[in-house]
């Protein structure tokens, strides 16, 4: 059972190899507005990337399956169990990327109708309690020109994350072109996982009005930075707030 300094962390690995650990309040937040207001998708995260250039559709398929290994968040999702939301993390996950080539459409409208494609795929919602929590989608528009999109629901990912996860994509898809690996597939020294059943057992220890972070934690990529938020109202999809 994995550990950190001075905090016993309650993550519990099954049989099957399937972490299972406590999610943090952010998650909690989300998870309650999503069964508040049904499945939804105000809280998707999606993105367009046009790609230039020739492409290695399969070597594109392969650096999506390394920097889905290297991060738990990517192979998440939520469940109750023992009256808690925690968080419950797959071994193994793969991502298909979905093709589609928009070549049958005036060259002039490729584009706009990759973007829309991308649009429409950001407003489908996501069941919390089934993996993957993100979609991706690679149109083609010519044999050198594509758009890839992608979807996730920030229960996993937010906007910090996206220059991370672009990162490492472009960075082990290019070390697969030259055929270099290296360590893309060690695992990484700590966790989302790891970080978030840190967090949520301090919580869950110090009094209420020890509770606001005031730095920054050393966070492993893809993890939400730690901030200290003053309270919130969210709009529901019906225009009401809570």
């Amino acid at each position: 059972m994995p550990k950190a300094p001075g905090a016993a962390l309650p993550i519990l690995v099954n049989a099957d190899a399937i972490i299972v650990a406590p999610s943090s309040l952010s998650q909690r937040r989300l998870w309650m507005l999503d069964h508040l207001y049904g499945q939804a998708a105000a809280y998707n995260v999606p993105s367009a990337h046009r790609l230039t250039g020739a492409l290695d559709v399969a070597g594109l398929q392969r650096a999506v399956d390394v920097v889905v290994q290297r991060h738990d968040a990517l192979r998440t999702s939520f469940r109750f169990e023992g009256g808690d939301l925690v968080q419950v993390i797959v071994p193994q996950l793969g991502v298909p990327i979905t093709f589609e080539s928009l070549e049958h459409l005036p060259e002039s409208r490729r584009f706009s109708g990759a973007l829309d494609a991308s649009s429409i795929e950001g407003a489908v919602p996501f069941n919390l309690e089934r993996v993957p929590l993100f979609r991706a989608r690679l149109f083609r528009l010519t044999e050198r020109d594509h758009v890839l999109s992608f979807c996730f629901h920030h229960t996993i990912f937010d906007g910090w994350s996206e220059s991370v996860f672009m990162n490492e994509l472009t960075t082990v898809y290019d070390a697969h072109a030259h055929g270099r690996e290296g360590g893309w597939r060690r695992r990484l020294p700590i966790t989302q996982t790891e970080v978030e059943a840190a967090l949520a057992h301090w919580r869950r220890e110090r009094p209420v009005n020890e509770l606001i972070c005031s730095e920054r934690l050393p966070l492993a990529p893809l993890a939400a930075p730690c901030t200290a938020e003053p309270p919130q109202s969210y709009g529901s999809p019906r225009g009401d707030e809570v």
